[in-house]
This record gives structure tokens, C-alpha cells and sequence, in this order.
């Protein structure tokens, strides 16, 4: 199987575990550890890598806490487009100092819980300053903890991502020919 394919599907795995790991210490709402993964994965992989990682990990992670619903589409897509927004944003301006990846992450985490916000409505609907004032607090939440988050974590998943991301060159030597003198017992 491919290292990639692997790689992939373990960092959906580990962030989705870790995110509910955390929900199991008693994390407050919308402080989650599914940020440094999405963020690592965009900057580290590009657009493309970055939206399916966040969609996958997003997924995996409302399925492990047996919260998938009919919300769950836009929580995907919004993380997705987040991942997506991260590789746009390695790719264009190189975020690789902290504090570079320390504004991306409130940046995206904003930019999360817009989209969020907005498509939340169409499951509760409500006025949208009633909207935004409700959404304040998990904002803070989301914001704040991603930036600490990714503070600390964004640089190591990034090395573990770019590994699983080589690709792997295997050298295999044809061995030299072996000369064998084989005496003739006969003649």
C-alpha cells in the first residue's frame, strides 16, 4: 500500500482520537485539538491535501462521538475548506514561523465557525444577530485554543506529515554475477 495512503489515513485516525480524547477530559465546547492536524495538513500538502484531510478528520471525529447528523455535511465541508484555506495560504505566503501559524490558526478557526454559523441556520433558524451573539462565546473557545494549539503542535505534525509525504525511493541492487567452477567428475 502506498506511504501516503497510510500516512493519511493514520493522521485521520490520530487527530479524530485525540479530538475525542479530548472531549473525554472535559474540554469545554469548541475547544478541539482537530485544528493542528487540518493546519499541518494544508501547509505541509497543498489545497487539495489540506480540504481532504479536514473534511476526513472532521467526519471521523463526529462519527467517533456519535454526533453525525445532517450537520455533519456542513462541519466536513467547513474544515475541509479550512485545510484547503491553510494550503492556499502555505503555498502563497510560506507560514512557517509560529506566529505566522499562530494567525493562521485563529484566522481559520474564524473562518470555520462562520461558515458553521451561517450554515447552522438552516437547521436552527434564527435571526442572525441572535446567531452571532450565540456564536461569540464558542468563537472565543475555538479561536484561542487553535492558536495555542497549533502554537505547540503545528511544527511537530508538520515533520510527521512531510515524511509520510516522500515519497519512497527503494533501491534495490542486481547483485554481480557469481562465477562458479563446477569441476567435471566425469571427464
Amino acid at each position: 500500500m502506498d506511504r501516503r495512503v497510510v500516512g493519511f489515513a493514520a493522521l485521520v485516525v490520530f487527530a479524530a482520537v485525540t479530538g475525542v480524547g479530548g472531549k473525554a477530559v472535559g474540554m469545554p465546547p469548541n475547544v478541539e485539538l482537530l485544528m493542528p492536524f487540518v493546519l499541518a495538513a494544508g501547509l505541509v500538502g497543498g489545497p487539495a491535501y489540506g480540504f481532504a484531510t479536514g473534511f476526513a478528520i472532521r467526519g471521523a471525529y463526529d462519527v467517533y462521538l456519535g454526533w453525525a447528523g445532517p450537520w455533519t455535511i456542513m462541519t466536513i465541508i467547513a474544515y475541509g475548506l479550512t485545510g484547503a484555506m491553510a494550503g492556499l495560504a502555505g503555498s502563497w505566503w510560506g507560514m512557517r514561523k509560529r506566529s505566522e501559524i499562530v494567525l493562521l490558526a485563529g484566522i481559520a478557526a474564524l473562518f470555520y465557525d462562520v461558515i458553521t454559523m451561517f450554515a447552522g441556520e438552516l437547521f436552527f433558524p434564527m435571526s442572525i444577530p441572535a446567531l452571532i451573539i450565540g456564536q461569540v462565546p464558542f468563537s472565543v473557545n475555538h479561536a484561542a485554543s487553535s492558536m495555542l494549539f497549533c502554537f505547540v503542535l503545528v511544527p511537530y505534525i508538520s515533520k510527521v506529515v512531510a515524511d509520510f509525504n516522500q515519497p519512497v525511493e527503494l533501491r534495490v541492487g542486481v547483485p554481480a554475477p557469481v562465477c562458479v567452477e563446477v569441476e567435471n567428475e566425469g571427464g
